[in-house]
């Protein structure tokens, strides 16, 4: 069971950097809309027939962020997801945690990643947007208790908005991977 949810997030992990890659390849391109047009059309496609595989901007998602104070965080993650609530690719409610060691605010992830994020004039009031659906929670790879914790805010989310699809990414080094997907495993945050 543990090394099929190692496996499982590895390859969630692997089609975000994937993404990540390709989206910062085509954001650059003259014919963004077009490529997003295509995208949006094969996320709706009819041939995707295994539950699970198909785009319902229904369903609630919470997406979770370990490392959220970190470099690649900040450099790479939170521009992607901000790229990718721009342009409509995400469910419309779908909400963002941020979860690190470090005591700070989701202002001050704003802040330190505000250089990378590409935020084009008209698009400010998105952007306010994008942060209001961001929350941060502070505690420590190694303990359990800090996991659980999480998971109760997770579910005071969910008590509001309806059960959420959780995606979690591990924005971290990977001494840290085997104790956080245990912790993830353990709390039963990922229950779906």
């Amino acid at each position: 069971m543990l090394v099929y949810f190692h496996y499982t997030l590895f390859i969630l992990n692997l089609q975000f950097s994937v993404l990540v890659k390709i989206y910062h390849q085509e954001n650059v391109t003259s014919n963004t809309e077009e490529t997003l047009t295509l995208i949006r059309k094969s996320l709706r496609s009819a041939t995707q027939e295994v539950e699970g595989t198909h785009f319902d901007q229904n369903i609630p998602h919470i997406f979770v962020t370990f490392g959220a104070s970190g470099d690649l965080a900040k450099k790479k993650i939170y521009p992607t997801l901000w790229w990718l609530f721009r342009d409509n690719l995400l469910p419309s409610n779908t909400i963002f945690y941020g979860y690190a060691r470090s005591k700070i605010t989701v202002d001050k992830i704003r802040e330190s990643c505000e250089k990378f994020m590409q935020v084009k004039p008209g698009q400010e009031q998105r952007y306010e947007d994008f942060w209001k659906k961001n929350h941060y929670f502070s505690g420590s790879y190694d303990t359990r208790k800090d996991f659980e914790l999480l998971h109760q805010e997770l579910l005071g989310h969910e008590k509001t908005n309806g059960a959420a699809n959780r995606l979690f990414y591990l924005a971290l080094p990977p001494s840290v991977f085997e104790n956080v997907t245990v912790h993830i495993r353990n709390t039963s945050m990922a229950p779906r």
